[in-house]
Parts: structure tokens; C-alpha cells; sequence
């Protein structure tokens, strides 16, 4: 781990046969307005990519200084990540997926925001894109000058968890030992409530900093949409992890957050486009019951009426219940 920090950002970039998306996403990464090289680094993490990905990163490296990488094998996007964790030199730490894109203005309004006030985390907004151009801009409601655990607890908002949206202080995920769950599907949901909870101050920004690509068919996402059987076995693993992280910890907030848990489980095991598997027959019948408890305990209404209907109600009417609740999620 390095030893002292050199720049003010690490952007990290988990690397895996994606050689079609890498060179946009550097080039988006590298052509900063009114940056210098010396002010942010460009971690790659090479994840035992197979194609021509890794040529093409050594093309960057071999001509900016600002651009390293770190090869290893295969072992998921967890893992990659928290290789580039240890390795970050940043005061700061960016994830960006190799196939999408940050805003030409990005860096320079991060390092803008951290001189401002130095919080220890800064979201901002995003843009969904295809091929065919930019779709559509989120707008994230605000909670500025709050710790995680504040809005948390006092707005009962599980902050939008995808990890490329939040910029982290490195110092504050190193102290608290926070790293992606390896070997699991909805990694981002698992570490980013937890890194949440830790910051002492999270700052928003209302540009759309971040540029996410739709509509990859390769994707891990999409992949596990034809298979849920190995996300239904992660969301088993993050309760586990949650119930581990907040011990103890009988806030609504987190009363809240398992009955969250619960309703993506379901709304996984009741997706009649995925086949039954007999692995995960048995994590329903194991865990159904600890599931019905945390809809029940949430404390929410909407909850409990759908554990109650969950309980009752068969199968195929369940399977169409659970579509319109997957319809209506942002969380899912």
C-alpha cells in the first residue's frame, strides 16, 4: 500500500476484455480541460483480460506518466477494484468502468469541489448514453453537509449506490478497512451503503460528471439478468455482510435497508424469465423465513402489504407482482 499520497485523484478502471470500450474510456479520462497530468493518476487494473484490452491500456501507459497498470488474474470486479484501492496514491479515489466515460470537465470540478471544502466524499450526477448519443441526465436530490450516517438516519434515503457516482476520500475507506465483497453480483449496493455510512461529510455536485454506457449485452448485468441464480446467492451474502457491518444497530434506517434486502431477494426468485435451479430452491427454503421477518420489521407499510401477499399468494401471481415491483424500483 502506498505509503503517502503524490496526486489528489485516483481514477480506478477495472480492466476485463473490453477492448471495444477501453480506448473511449481512457481518451475521456486523459483529455481533461485544465488539468495538469501531475494533479490525478489513471489506475487500470488488468483483470487476466484475454483479448487486446491490455495492448491498448500499455499504448496509454507507454505515453502519459499519469497511467498505470496493475495485471492480475482473473478475479472479478470486487477484486480488481480493491487492487486498485491498495495501489491508489490519490488523496481521492475515482471507480470508473472501462466501458463508459467521465466529462471533459470532470477532474478539474472534482479538484475544484475538494479545495472548496474537503469533504470526504463527493457525488455527482450522470448521463446514460448508446451508441447513438446521450439519453437522458439524472438529478440527484441533495443532503450537503451531512455525514452518511446522517442521511441515513434522519432521511431514511439509501444514497444512489452505484460506485462510480461517489468520488472517496482514499484515507476514510482504508481506515474503516472498506473494500468490494469479492465473488458476488450487486457488489456496488454491498460497499457503497457501508462506505456511505462511514463518511463524516458527503458533498454533492449537480453537474453530470460521469458518462454510463446502456445496452451492453455482454455485460455482467446483463449476463446475470439470464441467470439470476448467482444474484440470488449475493444477495444472501450481503445480508450477511450488512448483519456483520451493523451489529447491533436497530435504527430505522437499518431495519429499513434489510427489508430492502429482502424484496430484491424475492424480486430475484420470483423473475419468471430465469429458470428455477435447485441451489437456489434451497437458499429460498433456508432463508425464507429471516426474508419475511425483514419485510416485516422494515417498518414501512408497502413491506409488510407485500410480505403478507408474498406469504399468500402463488407463484405465477407472485412472479407478476414482483415484475411491477422491479418496474418501479430504482434500487432494483
Amino acid at each position: 500500500m502506498p505509503s503517502k499520497h503524490n496526486c489528489k485523484l485516483s481514477i480506478v478502471i477495472a480492466m476485463y476484455n473490453i477492448e471495444a470500450y477501453i480506448r473511449y474510456c481512457l481518451d475521456s479520462c486523459l483529455n481533461q480541460d485544465g488539468i495538469q497530468d501531475g494533479d490525478y493518476e489513471v489506475i487500470i487494473v488488468n483483470d487476466g483480460s484475454t483479448d487486446n484490452s491490455l495492448a491498448i491500456a500499455r499504448e496509454y501507459a507507454g505515453s502519459r506518466d499519469n497511467v498505470r497498470i496493475v495485471s492480475q488474474e482473473n478475479a472479478g470486479l470486487s477484486a480488481a477494484r480493491n487492487t486498485g484501492m491498495d495501489n491508489a496514491q490519490g488523496e481521492y479515489i475515482w471507480f470508473v468502468d472501462g466501458d463508459d466515460a467521465i466529462s471533459k470537465d470532470a477532474v478539474s470540478i472534482i479538484l475544484a469541489n475538494i479545495s472548496k471544502d474537503g469533504a470526504d466524499a463527493y457525488m455527482c450526477n450522470f448521463s446514460t448514453f448508446e451508441s447513438e448519443g446521450l439519453i437522458d441526465t439524472s438529478d440527484f436530490k441533495a443532503y450537503n453537509n451531512l455525514s452518511g450516517a446522517e442521511i441515513h438516519e434522519k432521511h431514511l434515503h439509501i444514497l444512489p449506490m452505484m460506485a462510480w457516482l461517489t468520488i472517496y476520500r482514499t484515507d476514510c475507506l482504508r481506515s474503516h478497512g472498506l473494500q468490494f465483497l469479492p465473488g458476488i453480483y450487486h457488489e456496488d449496493f454491498e460497499f457503497s451503503v457501508k462506505a456511505h455510512h462511514c463518511m463524516s461529510s458527503i458533498s454533492f455536485i449537480g453537474q453530470s460528471l460521469y458518462h454510463y454506457r446502456l445496452a451492453r449485452k455482454d455485460s455482467i448485468m446483463a449476463i446475470a439478468s439470464r441467470d439470476n441464480t448467482k444474484s440470488i446467492a449475493s444477495v444472501i451474502a450481503i445480508i450477511d455482510s450488512f448483519s456483520s457491518f451493523f451489529e447491533n444497530d436497530e435504527s430505522s434506517f437499518v431495519k429499513m435497508l434489510f427489508g430492502v434486502c429482502a424484496v430484491l431477494f424475492f424480486s430475484k426468485w420470483y423473475d419468471n424469465s430465469c429458470p428455477v435451479k435447485e441451489t437456489t430452491s434451497l437458499l429460498f427454503k433456508a432463508n425464507r423465513r429471516r426474508l419475511y421477518g425483514m419485510m416485516w420489521h422494515s417498518g414501512q407499510l408497502k413491506k409488510r402489504v407485500l410480505m403478507v401477499l408474498t406469504v399468500l399468494l402463488p407463484r405465477p401471481v407472485l412472479c407478476r407482482v414482483y415484475a411491477y415491483v422491479r418496474g418501479q424500483s430504482k434500487l432494483m
